[in-house]
């Protein structure tokens, strides 16, 4: 535990003086520190503490000539909520269970539980009685359970800003590739975790699952992140899956499948064009995937691909053979 990160580290020693109320000296803080495997020196430990002081409600008090530091105002006490903030709050319950197999997101319900239990007992009650009254559903969370030692050193580069080279898993081709990424982000996705950042093999931004990265090593290298790249990824991503060929998807969708598409599907589209006659006409810049291919066969004769070419051939392949299966 000697190479903890600062925010880490901080957040320790915060929690340190938070729950001593006599406070801890300079020494004494570094003693509690080495105990628990966190080797740092002096001069860091008192820059972690001008830092701490300047962001918290952590002070400095003298005694018998020893600067003492301490925190009173970290922990939370005698909370009230209203009834707008219990109906919030349960219903943060209520979507983290649907999290519950990451541990992120049991560790989200503990706390909302915790900062439930410090309001009075009639808030507690009121929010108990909420549970039978309101549900939260969230379709497709499929939580997975990626290496928290790749999690970790994903969280350090991204920090640091220094690239990592992977061996990854592409669910697309069956592959597994090495590649040379800088760690933008860390997104929890469908219920799993992804890294969101710039794929030097492909040359633009890429997500990958954490737990299809099969090893993981940081480099000493730096990178810079993009302004707003967070926005211009999420509007190339179609679904699920990440495809290597960026393309420009359009789609006529009409009757049924166009009135579906304009209820349920809109999210996904960059821009929805009607035409009079109740037909839509889908348009995406994304990546081509399989995952496309499932989708426009889910409508039928009701969705007609008009670009790109390849996603045509594609489907042209795919229905011929569906047409051999059932003669």
């Amino acid at each position: 535990m000697a190479d903890v990160p600062q925010v880490e580290r901080q957040l320790f020693i915060l929690s340190l003086l938070s729950d001593n109320r006599r406070g801890f000296t300079l020494d004494e803080l570094m003693s509690c520190l080495k105990r628990e495997g966190i080797d740092i020196s002096r001069k860091t430990l008192e820059r972690d503490l001008d830092y701490i002081t300047d962001v918290f409600y952590v002070y400095e008090d003298d005694r018998d000539g020893k600067t003492i530091y301490l925190s009173n105002k970290y922990s939370l006490k005698n909370i009230s909520f209203s009834v707008a903030d219990m109906i919030a709050l349960q219903f943060g319950r209520e979507v983290m269970r649907s999290y519950n197999g990451l541990e992120v997101g049991s560790n989200a319900e503990k706390l909302l539980d915790k900062l439930i239990s410090q309001g009075p007992s009639i808030n507690r009650q009121y929010i108990e009685t909420l549970t039978g009254m309101m549900k939260v559903s969230i379709a497709d969370i499929t939580p997975d359970r990626p290496d928290p030692d790749f999690l970790n050193l994903l969280r350090d580069s991204i920090t640091d800003r220094k690239q990592v080279r992977i061996s990854y898993y592409a669910f697309n081709t069956d592959e597994v590739t090495d590649r040379l990424f800088d760690p933008y982000l860390l997104e929890v996705y469908d219920g799993c975790w992804h890294v969101v950042g710039f794929c030097h093999l492909r040359g633009h931004i890429r997500d990958f699952r954490v737990s299809r990265i099969k090893s993981l090593e940081l480099t000493a290298m730096a990178f810079h992140k993009p302004e707003n790249f967070y926005d211009e990824y999420k509007q190339s991503r179609f679904d699920k899956l990440t495809g290597e060929t960026a393309i420009r998807l359009k789609v006529r969708f009409t009757g049924q499948s166009a009135r579906y598409v304009r209820e349920y599907e809109s999210g996904k589209a960059t821009r929805l064009t009607e035409d009079g006659n109740g037909n839509l006409l889908f348009e995406k810049d994304t990546s081509l995937s399989p995952e496309i291919v499932r989708w426009v066969l889910n409508y039928g004769s009701g969705a007609e691909v008009l670009e790109p070419v390849e996603l045509r051939e594609m489907l042209k392949a795919e229905i011929t053979l569906m047409g051999t299966m059932y003669p």
